[in-house]
């Protein structure tokens, strides 16, 4: 089957995305606690590196396992896409719970609909590329 074009690009941004998080999962201060000043975080500051540690790591295996699923076409390339989406909005929610952020609401409002428009682009561009196959008898 040939690749189409619009899958080549998201797979290529995806393995871009999946290769910066390993990067920044190579240089995270493994078992220590989280440096961020204690009034901003929700729980222990161990407790909160481990947490958004293995939310780093999942969403880091959730797109690299996205990326390589849409550049071999592979029949779980949608499956493999939505739970990164899901990985995506575990990783924000599980940080956002974690880490009080002091921002605008503005600033906020508009990450959340670019990030949320550019999932919806990749997803359509899946969902184009891998029709769902009907399962008749």
């Amino acid at each position: 089957m040939q690749r189409p074009r619009s899958i080549l690009r998201l797979s290529q941004v995806l393995l871009l995305i999946g290769l910066s998080a390993l990067g920044g999962l190579a240089i995270v201060p493994w078992g220590r606690p989280l440096p961020v000043a204690p009034k901003l975080l929700a729980a222990d500051p161990v407790v909160a590196g481990w947490l958004i540690l293995v939310a780093a790591v999942c969403y880091c295996a959730a797109t690299l396992t996205a990326a390589f699923a849409l550049w071999g076409m592979k029949s779980w390339a949608r499956r493999a896409y939505a739970v990164f989406v899901f990985a995506v909005a575990a990783y924000i929610a599980i940080f956002l719970y974690i880490v009080r952020v002091p921002t605008p609401i503005a600033i906020a409002v508009v990450f959340f609909a670019l990030l949320i428009g550019a999932l919806y682009w990749g997803w359509r561009i899946v969902d184009r590329s891998f029709p769902i196959q009907s399962r008749a008898l």
